[in-house]
């Protein structure tokens, strides 16, 4: 039976939209809503808890204390210590938390904050709560690895052991103090852990075997966050200033939940356009100068989301644009059970904005747009001061001028981000004791945003795209396996061989993998039958979640189409392949050049890496006495098939084989033939365009 633990984190604290570190705030009422709610769920689960622990943190113990009331958990001790508290944020605390050096910090593993002067009055030394630390202890500001340090011994010494006694272990934290102890259970990359999200107010259950090996996580159901969720519609707002880049993710999120996007500038004018009683009302106050009021925006949004594009819910975009506004719709909500799903907030630093928004120049005849650094017009030239000439900004297609619209120079910005950061913060914190405002960071390639938006929303039942499944083909020598680990880290998926998978398969005494290896161990070769089921298992693995790579397989026309009918079963199917061609008389110079070290593993070759003691004989060949390791001046030799005899045959295999392959693959116009006989870089740049 797996050993389990579940972390719960605070929620919204009276102090919103600020760093706030070891300053010890309490929660807001949504904070403590959120508790009660977290409580009512462990009860629901039938949570009972032997132990729990907990920071020292007035917004941490209140969680803890009233979790517990709610969960009918009375009895267990409750153990707070100072190393679960936040990370300590240093000269940032209080900080916003839309400051971009303050989010820098934040965001990163190793960086350290502006320290916290010893004798400033908030520092933790003049506070009696740390009086028995040890001085070294108490810090000034840390890093996230820092935080993660002073963590780890508490684990060890008392949250790991009590989860292997098999005592129920309930652990309230912090973001960051539970984000360290998940990266100890899940052993992550320092990227995975801070990419990491630990919802608010929603208790996280961790599944360990014996040896406190992680087997999974899930959220409990029966949260508050969850609520919108099991009403049937997926409701979700998308929050972001000019120039965040929402309006190139929305689409993405509209197809990935397969729900409208509703802004009302355009509900307003289809409303009108219909005719209907609101759309009448409307009208005539716009008619007669003035602004549609929240009643009669709220009345035009409840008629269009009762419309059947929105059955399984809808996006608002530009709405609620005040906490009143947010308000009046939670009440339209209630009236139908329902409840705002997600909110997800494009965060950008302003001087980034600035770059975005400030670069723009516009033709007017055609609305084409350009920018001075990604987009320029091919007339610009730039004045001394770095700046574009504006006589040079000339639209490329007509040669007429180019101008800039008067809410895009940096005066006018700073008043268009004052007034969203005014009328933005209150609805995050309004909505951020619920777990459900998702900050994503968008001042990174678009790819990455969409990525980290994706995440955002995952929990709303998303439409699942496609896996890329790429397949890698190359002779010997073709140099495939110098690319191929720059494709892992574009598609950021794994490259997969058959034989790392058996090995893996045998090693994990698996089923499938104990077929293997009696196989292998008789003497007799593993069926084709048998590696698909082997790669069939590895790609229910979670990296492989977006896509794999597949490399060595397959190696005949039959297993081409036993994958192709094992991908199907999934709706799946081979996405792109990637052909390393090389003329065989450069392989030949390639491979039958090589010459090997044995006791070191050292390579050389007689034309691109030679060892300095080489000397050739008169018919241009290298003389075998004078092949010598430039370090201990011994022997070199040729592996046995890297002759020219032996490359044919390994080559007239390796074309038999893989030219049907390609035409299997051809019709479907998924296969790239990439010239592999240039310099390294030039290869990549190649493939990277088509991936």
């Amino acid at each position: 039976m797996a050993l389990k633990v579940v972390f719960l984190r605070h929620g919204a604290t009276d102090k919103e939209g600020v760093y706030p570190g070891w300053e010890d705030i309490g929660l807001s009422k949504d904070g403590e809503a959120a508790a009660v709610k977290a409580g009512e769920c462990l009860k629901e689960q039938g949570c009972k808890f032997d132990v729990v622990f907990t920071s020292v943190l007035k917004r941490s113990t209140t969680t803890a204390w009233l979790a517990c009331m709610n969960s009918d958990n009375n009895s267990m001790p409750i153990i707070n210590s100072w190393r679960l508290n936040e990370r300590h944020c240093g000269a940032f605390q209080g900080v916003s938390t839309e400051d971009a050096k303050a989010l820098a910090w934040k965001s990163g593993f190793n960086q350290k904050p502006p320290l916290m002067e010893s004798s400033d009055a908030r520092h933790p030394n003049k506070d009696a709560k740390y009086r028995l630390m040890p001085e070294a202890a108490v810090p000034s500001g840390e890093s996230f690895k820092e935080t993660s340090d002073r963590v780890w011994p508490f684990f060890c010494d008392q949250i790991g052991p009590s989860i292997k006694a098999r005592r129920q272990v309930l652990v309230v934290g912090h973001e960051d103090s539970l984000r360290a102890l998940c990266q100890f259970l899940e052993n992550t990359s320092e990227k995975e852990t801070m990419e990491m999200e630990i919802k608010p107010g929603v208790p996280l259950v961790y599944e360990l075997d014996e040896n406190m090996k992680f087997l999974k996580k899930s959220y409990m159901a029966g949260g508050r966050p969850q609520a919108a969720k099991q009403s049937g519609r997926k409701i979700t707002m998308l929050f972001g200033p000019p120039g965040s880049g929402k309006g190139t993710q929305a689409p993405n999120v509209v197809d990935a939940l397969e729900t409208p996007q509703l802004s009302t500038g355009d509900m307003l004018r289809a409303a009108v356009a219909a005719g209907s009683e609101v759309g009448l009302k409307a009208k005539a106050v716009m008619e007669a100068g003035g602004l549609v009021s929240d009643e009669l925006v709220l009345g035009i949004i409840k008629d269009r989301i009762q419309q059947s594009d929105c059955s399984k819910g809808f996006i608002l975009d530009g709405f609620p644009r005040t906490l009143q506004q947010a308000q009046e719709l939670d009440k339209l909500l209630a009236l139908n059970k329902e409840e705002v799903t997600c909110v997800v907030a494009f965060e950008v630093p302003s001087e980034a904005l600035e770059e975005r928004i400030c670069g723009r120049w516009m033709h007017k005849d055609s609305g084409r747009s350009y920018h001075v650094k990604f987009n320029p017009p091919k007339a610009m030239k730039l004045l001394e001061d770095g700046k574009p000439d504006p006589a040079t900004m000339l639209d490329d297609e007509t040669g007429g001028p180019l101008y800039q619209r008067g809410d895009d120079t940096a005066e006018a910005l700073r008043k268009r981000l004052d007034n969203y950061v005014a009328e933005t913060v209150p609805i995050l914190q309004h909505y951020g004791g619920r777990g459900i405002v998702k900050k994503v960071n968008a001042n990174q390639d678009m790819k990455l945003v969409w990525s980290e938006t994706r995440r955002a929303i995952a929990d709303m039942g998303l439409k699942e795209p496609p896996r890329k499944v790429t397949v890698l083909f190359g002779a010997p020598g073709s140099g495939k396996g110098t690319q191929a680990p720059r494709i892992v880290d574009t598609l950021k998926t794994p490259q997969l061989s058959t034989g790392d998978m058996l090995r893996a398969a045998v090693a994990s005494g698996s089923e499938i993998g104990m077929k293997a290896k009696s196989v292998m161990e008789s003497g007799g070769l593993v069926s084709d039958e048998l590696v698909i089921d082997i790669i069939k298992a590895r790609i229910t693995e979670s990296d492989c979640t977006n896509g794999f790579i597949l490399d060595g397989f397959p190696r005949t026309l039959q297993q081409a189409k036993a994958l192709d009918e094992m991908l199907s079963t999934a709706a799946e199917a081979v996405s792109q392949i990637f052909a390393f061609e090389v003329p065989p008389e450069a392989l030949e110079e390639r491979i039958c050049g090589r010459w090997m070290h044995k006791a070191s593993g050292r390579s050389f070759h007689v034309k691109f890496a030679p060892p300095k003691s080489m000397k050739l004989l008169p018919d241009g060949k290298p003389d075998p006495a004078t092949m010598l390791d430039d370090e201990t001046g011994e022997a070199l030799y040729q592996r046995a098939d890297d002759t020219a005899e032996a490359l044919k045959k390994r080559l007239d295999g390796y074309f038999a084989e893989t030219v049907p392959i390609l035409q299997h693959y051809e019709s479907g116009g998924i296969v790239h033939r990439i010239d592999a006989n240039r310099e390294i870089d030039a290869i990549w740049s190649s493939v990277a365009k088509l991936l």
